[in-house]
């Protein structure tokens, strides 16, 4: 392909809706109650401060990928579970955990 050739084929932007974000929220609670952290110490242990973490629950700002990042370093939980419930990359313990939950 030349330098200045576009490619045949584009990348699709995914934009994440309110009720998407209000998934996300759910899933991002149900690690830090897997993990048995208050909101004050999940927060602490990935480096945002609580302000940050209780605006990806409740805020105009969803999970952000940076904080994902943080929380798959610390947590081993995969950035395909917390934005689209994916649970194939999960650690077999929290897969299981995930499935055993009284709405899953």
């Amino acid at each position: 392909m030349r330098a200045n050739a576009s490619p045949s084929h584009a990348f699709q932007v995914i934009k994440i809706g309110d009720s998407d974000t209000k998934t996300v929220a759910e899933r991002l609670e149900w690690v830090r109650h897997y993990y048995g952290k208050s909101q004050k110490e999940f927060a602490a242990s990935i480096d945002v401060l609580p302000s940050t973490y209780n605006n990806w629950l409740n805020g105009p700002h969803g999970l952000s990928l940076q904080g994902a990042r943080q929380i798959k370093l610390v947590y081993d939980v995969s950035l395909d579970f917390l934005f689209f419930g994916e649970t194939a990359n999960l650690p077999e313990n929290v897969r299981q955990a995930w499935k055993a939950r009284p709405d899953g």
